[in-house]
């Protein structure tokens, strides 16, 4: 559905909806037409409920603070003509720019092509379109700086599998695919000892004591040599 179809029915009162709900819990009491009404004002043209839901949703996600000119800013950012890929997803597309766009990223259309471009490269043919949107929103939304590598190599791991999950578990799984790329790696140094303390496995030598002659578990001990008794003299 394009933006010119939602300016009446129910997709604009959820979306209207959804931006009332976010409004209130951000402290923000202006009724919704007229904060729509204020942004596209300040934005300079006729930004879609779609447009400014995204900016409302990345904003609270990223924790700043939400009035006319934030919301206008990330608008504004975001703005450009969309290709034909972008009106399907259309609202995981306008999330994505405000996300980048709040990191300081290129959130234009281009720029979110040129991003997810790049996360398809190194995800593989089998992760689509709206897997990487989804799984870049699931880092955003918990403050991970974006990158389409780290996107793309998390989208590589689960893309067989996502189909299979909620939105819960895949969110689950991609953090902690995330936090599995970024474990410390061990060190050259600690590779070598774990190498070597793997290939002990003969018998532990022990300490050889002085004075004495080494032995080891298994093996024969040294006879001791026993004189004959003296004889009694009384005999």
């Amino acid at each position: 559905m394009s933006d010119d179809n939602i300016q009446s029915g129910p997709a604009r009162d959820d979306m209207y909806q959804s931006m009332a709900i976010k409004l209130v819990n951000s402290g923000v009491l202006t009724p919704v037409a007229e904060f729509v009404k204020d942004v596209r004002a300040v934005a300079g043209f006729r930004a879609s409920p779609r447009q400014i839901t995204a900016a409302l949703d990345g904003l609270s996600d990223s924790g700043e603070s939400i009035d006319v000119a934030s919301v206008a800013a990330v608008v504004g950012k975001s703005r450009g003509d969309r290709s034909q890929r972008q009106r399907r997803n259309a609202r995981e597309w306008n999330a994505l720019g405000a996300a980048l766009t709040l990191q300081g990223l290129d959130g234009t259309p281009q720029g979110q092509r040129e991003f997810l471009g790049i996360t398809r490269q190194v995800a593989g043919s089998h992760a689509n379109d709206a897997l990487l949107l989804q799984l870049s929103l699931i880092l955003a939304g918990d403050d991970i700086e974006l990158s389409p590598r780290t996107v793309g190599l998390i989208g590589k791991r689960l893309a067989k599998s996502a189909a299979d999950l909620t939105d819960l578990q895949l969110a689950d799984h991609a953090l902690r695919e995330y936090a599995s790329l970024n474990r410390p790696q061990p060190t050259l140094r600690q590779q070598r000892k774990t190498s070597v303390a793997a290939r002990r496995t003969g018998p532990v030598e022990y300490q050889n004591k002085p004075g004495k002659r080494r032995w080891k578990p298994g093996g024969r001990r040294r006879l001791t040599i026993q004189f004959p008794k003296k004889p009694d003299d009384d005999r």
